[in-house]
């Protein structure tokens, strides 16, 4: 499966194509709030320009820089459910999961896949509101191996 294949297939949700579900897509960059810039990170951004920086603040700057991009969520998820059908279906990726090297999965790049059904333990909407939890914490599930199509074979 490529990316192009799930983006596709979330498209097909937004354009209520796939007959009788009902598609939930939520989009999120999601930054913790000690990782955010102040005032002194803001003033050090301006100096780089000017090429005022001392090193010791150039670095922590850059420190605080790289661990923000590393801390950082980008969630994109999308939920099938459908009032005369039993199951509901997520799928859902954060830009780690898109990572060949070094992501938690040890087969690389992919998709978490999700179901359940509506008597089951676990409701759509209760799945839902952890998806749009502040920061996201969706429910475990599957991995889907997802391939871009544009890299170089292994």
């Amino acid at each position: 499966m490529t990316y192009s294949d799930v983006n596709g297939f979330i498209v097909l949700g937004w354009c209520k194509q796939l007959v009788s579900y009902e598609c939930r897509t939520h989009v999120v960059d999601h930054k913790p709030d000690d990782f955010r810039f102040t005032s002194k990170d803001l003033a050090l951004i301006a100096a780089l320009r000017d090429g005022e920086v001392q090193a010791k603040d150039g670095k922590k700057f850059a420190g605080k820089l790289a661990a923000m991009f590393d801390k950082r969520t980008k969630l994109q998820a999308c939920m099938l459910t459908a009032p005369d059908l039993p199951t509901w279906h997520l799928l859902y990726f954060t830009q780690r999961d898109q990572a060949e090297a070094g992501n938690h999965w040890v087969e690389g790049q992919h998709v978490h896949y999700r179901r359940g059904q509506r008597d089951g333990r676990l409701t759509a909407d209760m799945v839902w509101d952890r998806v749009r939890a502040t920061p996201p914490n969706p429910s475990t599930g599957e991995h889907i191996r997802c391939i871009d199509p544009t890299a170089p074979a292994p």
